[in-house]
């Protein structure tokens, strides 16, 4: 059975909030110790209960994608580029969608992956995600990706066709 056009979106989500955590994380402490970032800002996040005792790494990627909008101009914007502030709002629509399970059409689910995929300044996010994006080709083609992932356990177009299997 093919990979449906919400379960890429949804598997894309997954794979980005894992580049971006550590990202995340990085910047957003590396900001705080300078004394870069304005508390306020944080504050919110750590008062939310479902966030509150949570290390930014295990955190959803709705809850990064959000502290990545709200704390752009004190953490981010040195980082990255205008661009990417772009595709902060892009994914966080995406996010939203794919959360309140509406449809997406393959061009949709094409530009989600494209999205998610040039966002994570991490080289194995960004290679683990193009190379689930290939392997999940709605055309029902076989994989033929030879390249290591970055993700644990996932080192050959073996393993990226069993966790094509997994989310079919």
């Amino acid at each position: 059975m093919a990979v449906t056009n919400y379960e890429r979106v949804g598997k894309a989500m997954e794979l980005l909030r894992q580049g971006l955590a550590p990202f995340v994380e990085r910047e957003v402490q590396d900001k705080i110790q300078a004394g870069a970032v304005r508390m306020a800002a944080i504050r919110r996040f750590v008062d939310d209960p479902n966030l509150a005792n949570k290390p930014i790494s295990d955190w959803d990627v709705a809850a990064l994608l959000k502290l990545m909008w709200e704390t752009w101009n004190d953490v981010f914007k040195i980082t990255l580029g205008f661009a990417e502030r772009s595709l902060v709002s892009e994914l966080r629509d995406v996010r939203n969608k794919w959360a309140h399970q509406e449809p997406f059409s393959s061009d949709d689910a094409d530009r989600a992956l494209d999205s998610a995929e040039r966002l994570p300044k991490h080289d194995a996010c960004r290679a683990t995600i193009a190379c689930w994006r290939t392997n999940s080709s709605p055309r029902g083609t076989r994989p033929r990706c030879s390249s290591s992932c970055g993700m644990p356990g996932m080192t050959s177009s073996a393993a990226h066709w069993g966790m094509r299997s997994a989310v079919s």
